[in-house]
């Protein structure tokens, strides 16, 4: 399985992350962890 990259723009989303709590930062990374090894993903 290739490794994916997820690409942010303008420095948005940086300032997004700092915006929230460590908990929430948390939950973000794990979702784009995800994203990011999921070889698919389907939708029913």
């Amino acid at each position: 399985m290739a490794d994916r990259r997820i690409l942010t723009y303008g420095g948005y989303f940086e300032r997004f992350m700092e915006c929230l709590t460590t908990k929430e930062q948390q939950k973000v990374k794990y979702g784009l962890l995800l994203l990011k090894t999921q070889e698919k993903v389907y939708l029913n």
